[in-house]
């Protein structure tokens, strides 16, 4: 966005990988060295055409997408869930903290879209205050008056505002910090970033920055343990400081082998859930693999997201945008499990008479939802893959979904009238390879889907123009057909009616 210029709101060193070979110490401190926040509760007037111009290229601009894959609008339209969800807050924090006069101007067909995203963060939209464009008959102009934000999500924004306010400019160093309170302002102020960095930037180096500081945190108290054993005489000293020796050793030890899921589980139980668009986010992942039974299409999505619009380039792996999914997915998962033992619990307690079976029914519908999620990115399904190719031939909507998003992911340099000129089988089968790949990303090293490898993509086939040319003149010629079948069957039917009055006169 404007800001970008100056670069307010990034990190200052190169990006981390997670999944380097010694996942040790040096990496994590060496990638994480510094971070830097921005604040600000509302957005200038250069923000505000940053907001109307994303809005613009996100609703706008890809407004024949349908027609680059053969899918209708509305399926094109579902797949820009992330971004819609980034336009939300975006908008919510301009209706809390911004102007009167704020308005956004949004495709009539992208509503729901938009619609659904701020849905999902605690917000609506007052249908009855939406204007109509003055300059598009095919757009309305959203206005503050017309959004409604809950008071649970007015907290939260609440809460997000103020991490960025108390950490605005500032540079967080992991050598540097001072106690758990600083660390736990450095990491919410970087989560609650809603407007100027995406999603795997927020986690990636908050994971980081975290790791950074409990390795330094570990190997600080290694060298001042081994001080006092070098230096005192003090029995009771050195048994003290080989005990905190140890310890210390072990600490290291322990963050070193840390899962990601595992760092990323300690971020939040320290920060909260600070962060709505963080969050916002992972609860849309985690619905698309709850609803599927397959993280593949909220992996595309991730990917598709953190990839440069404009470079076509993805900094982050796939180990490190897999590692992303699956924390979200799980902690959307444990909450929603979480709402429903507590009113199963709730309902249970009650004298058996006075139980309501609908509450009983929601409450187990939600475990078994949030544990299909968690064991779709614990051990993705192979079923998933191997029946993807029919399941789209037979008009399966999950499939359909799988299909564009990973053309969304892996296949934006291939310009759309090309695209539309893709043989289906071509594209079906290294489909099916990407969702087998993916899908391993999920799946435990010993035990992976077989036969799925990035060797086996072969390069896109393309229709030739007198192929083409030949399936317009089939589908003109099986429409003639149909259109003359049925004028047929409605000459014979009047011919019918016809004989039938005749008869009872």
């Amino acid at each position: 966005m404007a800001n970008k210029k100056n670069n307010k709101g990034n990190v200052k060193i190169a990006q981390n990988n997670n999944n380097g070979g010694d996942n040790g110490v040096n990496s994590a401190v060496e990638a994480a060295a510094m971070l830097t926040t921005t604040g600000g509760s509302s957005m200038d007037r250069n923000h505000q055409v940053d907001l109307l111009k994303m809005a613009h290229e996100r609703f706008f601009l890809d407004e024949n997408a349908a027609e680059h894959t053969g899918f209708p609008q509305g399926t094109i339209d579902k797949l820009n869930h992330i971004n819609a969800l980034g336009i939300a807050v975006c908008v919510c924090n301009e209706v809390k903290y911004g102007t009167s006069d704020f308005a956004v101007v949004i495709r009539k067909s992208a509503l729901p879209e938009l619609t659904e995203a701020l849905k999902e963060i605690g917000v609506s939209f007052d249908n009855t205050k939406l204007l109509p464009s003055k300059d598009d008959a095919e757009a309305v102009e959203v206005t503050a008056e017309a959004v409604k934000v809950s008071e649970e999500t007015s907290k939260k924004l609440e809460e997000d505002a103020k991490a960025r306010a108390a950490t605005a400019g500032k540079v967080f160093d992991p050598t540097k910090i001072k106690d758990e309170e600083e660390l736990k302002k450095a990491l919410s102020g970087f989560l609650a970033m809603n407007r100027d960095s995406k999603l795997m930037d927020s986690v990636m180096q908050c994971v980081n920055f975290y790791k950074a500081y409990r390795s330094i945190e570990a190997k600080r108290a290694i060298e001042s343990a081994e001080k006092t054993l070098k230096e005192t005489k003090d029995k009771e000293y050195k048994a003290n400081a080989e005990k905190a020796l140890a310890s210390a050793k072990n600490d290291l030890e322990r963050i070193k082998n840390m899962s990601f899921n595992d760092v990323f589980r300690e971020v939040v139980n320290l920060t909260g859930r600070v962060g709505t668009l963080v969050y916002g986010i992972g609860a849309h992942l985690f619905n698309v693999t709850a609803t599927s039974g397959s993280p593949v299409s909220a992996f595309c999505e991730l990917r598709d997201h953190a990839t440069d619009k404009n470079t076509g380039v993805c900094k982050y792996t796939d180990n490190q945008i897999a590692d992303v999914v699956k924390s979200l997915v799980i902690i959307g998962a444990d909450e929603v499990r979480s709402s429903g033992m507590t009113l199963l619990e709730k309902e249970n307690n009650l004298p058996e008479k006075e139980r309501i079976p609908s509450h009983i029914e929601t409450a187990n519908k939600n475990i078994a939802f949030a544990d299909k999620a968690t064991a779709a990115v614990l051990a993705a399904p192979g079923s998933f893959v191997e029946s993807l190719k029919q399941n789209f031939l037979d008009g399966n909507n999950f499939a359909k979904k799988t299909v564009i998003s990973i053309k969304r992911a892996y296949y934006r340099d291939v310009a759309p009238e090309m695209m539309a000129k893709v043989k289906p089988d071509s594209m079906l089968d290294n489909a099916t390879q990407y969702a087998g790949i993916i899908s391993n990303l999920f799946r435990n090293p010993s035990d992976p889907l077989v036969g799925y490898a990035k060797e086996n993509i072969i390069d896109l086939a393309f229709k030739t123009d007198e192929e083409i040319k030949a399936e317009e003149e089939a589908v003109a010629k099986a429409a003639k057909e149909a259109a003359d079948k049925k004028a047929a069957e409605d000459k014979k039917k009047a011919a019918k009616g016809k004989a039938k009055a005749q008869v009872k006169k």
